[in-house]
């Protein structure tokens, strides 16, 4: 994801980028629901799937890399290694919202205000438009943050630090005793 995000690898950028204008076209201006183009892309999915396995190890003279029936299949332990992620990143969702039911983790609760405020935004415009601006906006992100890391990164601090002085500070029960 990194080559591709940084443009690292342009042949892979480039792929990723048509791949996002397919969806893109098959989404918003075809007028298809989500599931109708999901239901079209899974077909083309299919019939390439097909295609490319009916064909001959060498085109023209060109090999033709196969693909092999184990690339779709999960064995016993990567399925359950998947389902103990999901369980795990389950677990830790709980926990947060513990955390913020005791009202003890400022620093949390300001991140998950600031990302319920990012996602009030976003689903206050048209899918369109967030693919429309995410996508730019998530390849120009990326090159600015490794070409201004440091800069960035120290700005974040110096907000981060603002905001932080504003919070209450606790006091110990050792010293409410005294």
């Amino acid at each position: 994801v990194a080559k591709t995000l940084l443009w690292e690898d342009s042949k892979q950028t480039m792929t990723v980028l048509l791949l996002l204008a397919v969806i893109y076209y098959q989404l918003f201006t075809c007028g298809y629901t989500i599931i109708t183009a999901m239901a079209k892309i899974f077909s083309l999915t299919a019939l390439f799937l097909f295609i490319h396995g009916m064909l001959p190890a060498n085109v023209f003279g060109h090999k033709i890399e196969k693909l092999e029936p184990s690339n779709f299949h999960i064995s016993q332990v990567e399925a359950h290694h998947i389902a103990c992620s999901v369980s795990s990143s389950w677990n830790s969702l709980v926990g947060v919202l513990k955390s913020l039911c005791r009202g003890n983790d400022w620093p949390l609760f300001l991140k998950v205000v600031f990302f319920l405020l990012v996602v009030s935004i976003l689903s206050a415009m048209s899918s369109e438009a967030a693919f429309k601006i995410g996508i730019p906006l998530i390849f120009i992100g990326f090159k600015a943050y490794e070409k201004w890391e440091d800069t960035i990164d120290s700005l974040v601090g110096d907000a981060c630090s603002f905001v932080l002085q504003f919070t209450p500070i606790q006091i110990s029960s050792r010293q409410k005793q005294t």
